[in-house]
């Protein structure tokens, strides 16, 4: 049975469909490591059960020498089924059990159970990060009783809350805008600035105890429109002074959108206006050389202006009573749960941490969640218990040690576009026991979304690098989705070079575009809003529906740009023919539906793509960032695009396009408009 024409038959007899070409070599790759790339709608599913028929029927394997590994556990559910019911004839009506399927983290506390003869306890604190919250709460209360952290919490919210955006990097000013908007920029007081200068300032002068007001009104009339961009920020009330940050260079030089002499010009009339108050003017290349705080102080003592620096006591009491400590501590909450998933020693974290953006910053994050960390294992410890990540780092300890040997010979993983290196360095473990096994994954690098849980996009790129010598192919048929519907999404996730080039061919053929757009124009009192919109297609998706009912996704980046439940349910009364859902695109993967409405295509920090800032800490412990832009939430919308069967409406903000429907404009994309 070992050659491909014998199988055809025994295979194409498991599914409704016969299995394509493509398939049947997929099922029969016979190396030590064996990648299938199965696009979008390409039938993996079907790939995993044609393996394990082929294994079984070729003899290669017996069912319980056979490990199928899933990421959730109704993934794996699913794939029980689905296995059971496609066994190949000869096995299936004996008693012997089949293959085990499992997901990770079940693996993982099933290899720890074997070896320490009794099933480890699951941790409360494991259930997410909300439940270790409190604990966390609680040993940072405890470690701020000791000076020195004490000093660096102080120091870390003066200088590193926030990312280090340089103003003279970004060309264009609505670039600059909307990185702001983004990151959200507060100071210690909680008010909402628009520089990383004008943050630094006022944390400064909160610190020394000197009151100020944040854009108070200017006294004075002004003479002419152009005086608006150099007014001061800051008022001092108790000395009548004001501080004037401006954006110049050492050269005079201004921000890219600026013209520099109109920019200087405007300063000094401004400041020389009959009347006008003292004006203290600090400048770019001050807060761009780390000379900003020192500047101001040697201005203030200049003119006599006293202060007294608040003691480090008081500074906490305010800054717990703006809610700012309890924001960090969130914050530091979110980098244990990074930190321990990345089953670091100290060699890969100090490598981890070379990569990162702005290792000083990394590198004080990590000084304070250090202690953090030490409790959450004490707690651990003193409970006996583990979380789900220490299910993975004893297992792979284990494997690595020979104290578990593994009776599996051959290893099938699916979504495998969804590793982690643990993951992956415990599968390298477990075939690299027995000369004889070989491992089968499938996955697709177009759907790789999950980066932010450690999911490492090399690892199906660079297969071959990690896994040693390997086989390759590419599912080249989709049955989900047409034609029109390919043509956009395979091309568009293909902009980024680094994605490996595939054939995607369609089942199904249409003439037409079948990615329509909708503007939502808010210019000139129009309003239109999402929610009529979204009514209004609804409405012509019943007209036009052939064969009702006809499902529809509402699928958006972040959950708030989608319907609430309560109109979903309105909708779906109005509309009975029509089965509606909406999640988000992360949520949305592994499904499908005849229509797909993609909402909140808007740009800034809550649209898509995404342009919420990760803070350096966490970006260090996941895996390195690709260079290309954007190149994760790329990927997301072509999931999003993807799971629909018929038709896709893209509804995007005309004020404020995404840049993806820019694109899709600009490069010639066959949409309907």
């Amino acid at each position: 049975f070992r050659r491909l024409e014998d199988l055809v038959e025994r295979l194409d007899s498991l599914e409704q469909h016969p299995l394509t070409a493509r398939q049947r070599e997929a099922c029969v790759l016979d190396e030590a490591a064996n990648l299938v790339l199965a696009g979008a709608g390409s039938g993996k599913t079907s790939v995993l059960a044609g393996r394990v028929a082929y294994l079984l029927v070729s003899g290669l394997a017996r069912p319980e020498e056979i490990l199928l590994l899933a990421f959730g556990k109704q993934a794996a559910d699913e794939m029980r089924a689905r296995i059971a019911t496609r066994r190949p004839a000869t096995t299936a009506a004996s008693e012997t059990p089949g293959p085990e399927i499992s997901t990770f983290h079940a693996l993982g506390l099933a290899i720890i159970q074997a070896v320490e003869g009794k099933r480890p306890a699951l941790s409360p604190l494991a259930e997410g990060s909300g439940a270790r919250l409190p604990l966390v709460q609680d040993a940072f209360e405890m470690a701020l009783q000791d000076p020195n952290y004490r000093s660096r919490v102080l120091e870390y919210l003066r200088r590193y809350l926030y990312p280090r955006t340089d103003p003279m990097q970004f060309t264009e000013r609505a670039g600059y805008l909307g990185k702001l908007a983004a990151e959200e920029l507060k100071s210690l007081k909680g008010e909402m600035m628009y520089s990383l200068a004008e943050v630094q300032i006022a944390n400064w002068l909160f610190r020394q105890g000197i009151e100020y007001c944040y854009q108070h009104p200017w006294p004075l009339p002004l003479k002419h429109s152009s005086h608006q961009e150099v007014l001061p920020q800051f008022f001092l009330p108790e000395s009548g002074v004001w501080l004037r940050h401006l954006t110049l260079d050492r050269r005079g030089k201004a921000l890219p959108w600026q013209d520099a002499a109109a920019y200087q010009a405007a300063a000094v009339a401004l400041s020389q206006t009959g009347g006008a108050p003292t004006i203290i003017d600090t400048y770019y290349w001050q807060w761009q050389s780390n000379r900003l705080e020192k500047v101001l102080q040697t201005e203030l003592e200049q003119r006599q202006i006293p202060w007294q620096p608040l003691p480090e006591e008081a500074v906490l009491a305010t800054l717990r009573e703006w809610g700012r400590l309890q924001e960090l501590v969130e914050q530091l909450n979110e980098m244990l749960g990074y930190y321990k998933a990345g089953c670091f020693d100290s060699a890969s974290l100090k490598q981890q941490l070379a990569q990162s953006s702005e290792p000083t910053r990394a590198k004080a994050a990590l000084v304070l969640l250090r202690p953090l960390f030490e409790r959450y294992q004490q707690e651990l410890k003193r409970t006996r218990s583990m979380d789900f990540d220490d299910m993975i780092r004893l297992a792979i300890e284990h494997v690595a040690s020979g104290r578990f040997i593994s009776p599996w010979r051959q290893i099938l993983v699916d979504e495998f576009q969804d590793i982690s290196e643990p993951r992956a360095r415990l599968l390298r473990l477990l075939r690299d026991q027995h000369p004889e096994s070989a491992l089968f994954c499938v996955g697709d690098d177009w759907q790789a979304i999950y980066r932010f849980t450690g999911a490492d996009l090399r690892l199906t790129t660079e297969f071959a690098d990690y896994f040693g010598p390997a086989a390759s192919t590419a599912l080249d048929k989709t049955f989900r989705f047409n034609n029109a519907i390919g043509e956009v999404a395979n091309r568009f996730v293909q902009a980024n070079p680094a994605q490996l080039r595939k054939p995607l061919a369609s089942l199904r053929q249409v003439d037409e575009a079948r990615v329509t757009l909708h503007w939502l124009d808010h210019t000139a009192g129009r309003g239109v809003e999402p929610a009529a919109t979204l009514e209004t297609l609804l409405s012509q998706m019943v007209r036009s529906a052939t064969t009702p009912p006809t499902s529809v996704l509402l699928l958006a980046r972040f959950r708030f740009s989608l319907p609430d439940a309560a109109q979903l349910q309105r909708w779906q009364q109005q509309f009975p023919q029509l089965s509606i859902e909406a999640m988000t695109l992360h949520g949305a993967k592994g499904r499908e539906a005849d229509q797909v409405i993609l909402c909140g295509l808007e740009s800034g920090r809550h649209g898509l793509p995404s342009e919420k800032e990760t803070h350096p800490l966490i970006a260090a412990l996941l895996p390195r960032a690709e260079a290309f832009a954007h190149a994760e939430e790329r990927r997301l919308l072509y999931v999003g695009l993807t799971r629909a069967r018929q038709q896709v409406f893209l509804l995007a903000d005309r004020a404020r396009p995404s840049p993806f429907i820019q694109e899709l404009l600009t490069e010639g994309y066959r949409l309907d408009v």
